[in-house]
Formats: structure tokens, C-alpha cells, sequence
């Protein structure tokens, strides 16, 4: 995607938009009813929720790229400012940096009670 864009490829940022993501969305759907049916076959449904959660906002993401890239090619906008940004480094270990900001776990990045802390009532 951050490829073709920079090389202003018009017809592979279609390809992508409209062939490639809306297919990793119908593979990302077939595989949340097998997680889900495999999750209810071993474990309580309780938990499932936030999966489902994750696995939406990943529907959602693909859909707002389809879309963002769209609204490009048909010249509705004039730039993906998603796409404008420095891409990071990004390696193993990083974590342990002082450097750059790292983050790998998904409920850092997408949930709000990683901001949230209840402190015990004693």
C-alpha cells in the first residue's frame, strides 16, 4: 500500500482497495466463525466479547483503508495522511530502547482501560 502510494500507482492502489483488502476482510470473517466455533467448543463464552471486539475493529480498519484509498484515486482527497507519515523502525527488542516507542500487545493500543487503574478501597 505505502509502496504503491508513494509511487502514485493509481491502478494498484485500486487492485488494492477494491480486489485485495475487501478479500482479506471475507478470509478475516471466515476465520472469526472458526475461532468463535472453536472458542465455544473449549471454553465458556465468557471472554469471547473482547475478541469479537478485535476482530470487528479489524473489519473496520480494512473497510476505512478500502475506503481512504478510494476516496483518493477518485480525487476526493488530495493526500492519505496515514500514508504522509515516516514510517517507524520497527525490530525485536525494541522495548528495551530508549528511543523509539514500541508497543506489541493489542490492548495497549486499542482498549481503554490500559488508562484506566482502579485502586483497591481499603
Amino acid at each position: 500500500m505505502k509502496a504503491a502510494y508513494d509511487k502514485k500507482d493509481v491502478e494498484t492502489l485500486k487492485e488494492i482497495a477494491n480486489e485485495i483488502l475487501p478479500e482479506i476482510m471475507t478470509r478475516v470473517r471466515e476465520l472469526r466463525k472458526s475461532h468463535r466455533n472453536q472458542w465455544l467448543k473449549m471454553n465458556k463464552p465468557f471472554g469471547w466479547e473482547v475478541i469479537d471486539i478485535r476482530y470487528g475493529g479489524l473489519i473496520n480498519r480494512l473497510e476505512t483503508a478500502s475506503d481512504r484509498m478510494n476516496d483518493y484515486v477518485s480525487g476526493h482527497i488530495d493526500i492519505i495522511e496515514e500514508l504522509e507519515q515516516e514510517r517507524l523502525y520497527y525490530a525485536p527488542g525494541v522495548e528495551n530502547s530508549t528511543g523509539l516507542g514500541w508497543c506489541s500487545y493489542y490492548y495497549r493500543m486499542a482498549s481503554p482501560n490500559v488508562f484506566f487503574h482502579v485502586l483497591p478501597i481499603c
